[in-house]
C-alpha cells in the first residue's frame, strides 16, 4: 500500500510538472488534458484519476507552487526579520527565484502573461486576491515592527509601505514576463532593490 501511495504521489507530481510545461508552451486556454497526459507519459484517464478537470489541475498546480516554493504569506511573517537589511534580503531571495529556479520562472511567466483571468478561472482570481491581501497584511506587520525599532522611517505608514513592497515585486514579475532583458537582468537585481530600500531608511539629519 505504501509503495502504491508513493507511486501515485510521484505520478501526480509528474502530471503537475507536465501541466506547467504545457501551459507554459501553449497557454492555459489552449492546453488539453490529453496534451498534459502525453507530456507526462501517462494516459488521459490517469490524469482524470488525479484531477477532476483542467481547472482543478491548474488550481492544484498553484497550490503545489505555494507549498514547495515558499510562495505563501508566511514567508513574510518570520520573526527573524528584525532589520531593514533582513527584509531587503528576503525580497532579493524572493525575486532571485525567477532567475535561479526554472520552475518558478515558467510559473511566473504563465500566470502573468499566458492565461486569462475570466470565466472558469474565477477561483484562481479569488485565490490570488486572498493571497495578495494576506501578503500585504504580513508585510505590514513586519514594517510596523521595523518602524517601532527605528529601522524604518517613522513617517512611513506600514500599510502604505507594504503595498509599495508588493507592487515593487509583482511589478518586476509582470515586466519580466514580457521582456526580462529590457527591464532588468539578474546582475542588476540587488542594486535595484537597494535603490528601492532607500525609500524606507531613516533620514539622519545630523546635529546643528
Amino acid at each position: 500500500m505504501r509503495r502504491t501511495k508513493e507511486e501515485a504521489g510521484k505520478t501526480r507530481e509528474a502530471i503537475l510538472m507536465a501541466a506547467l510545461d504545457v501551459f507554459y508552451k501553449k497557454g492555459v486556454s489552449r492546453a488539453t488534458l490529453a496534451d498534459i497526459g502525453k507530456e507526462a507519459g501517462v494516459t488521459r484517464g490517469a490524469v482524470y484519476w488525479h484531477f477532476k478537470d483542467k481547472i482543478d489541475l491548474f488550481l492544484q498546480l498553484d497550490e503545489y507552487m505555494a507549498q514547495t516554493r515558499r510562495f505563501t504569506p508566511e514567508y513574510w511573517s518570520d520573526e527573524s526579520i528584525t532589520s531593514l537589511a533582513d527584509l531587503r534580503q528576503r525580497v532579493v531571495d524572493r525575486l532571485m527565484k525567477f532567475f535561479d529556479d526554472p520552475i518558478v520562472h515558467k510559473f511566473q511567466i504563465l500566470i502573468f502573461s499566458r492565461m486569462e483571468y475570466i470565466d472558469d478561472f474565477k477561483a484562481f482570481t479569488v485565490n490570488e486576491e486572498q493571497y495578495q491581501r494576506a501578503c500585504i497584511v504580513e508585510l505590514e506587520k513586519v514594517l510596523a515592527r521595523l518602524i517601532e525599532s527605528g529601522q524604518v522611517r517613522s513617517d512611513i505608514r506600514p500599510r502604505h509601505a507594504a503595498r509599495h513592497f508588493y507592487v515593487y515585486m509583482d511589478g518586476l514579475y509582470d515586466c519580466w514576463s514580457i521582456d526580462e532583458t529590457e527591464f532588468l537582468v539578474r546582475d542588476e537585481l540587488e542594486e535595484l532593490t537597494d535603490e528601492f530600500m532607500m525609500l524606507f531608511k531613516p533620514v539622519n539629519r545630523g546635529v546643528n
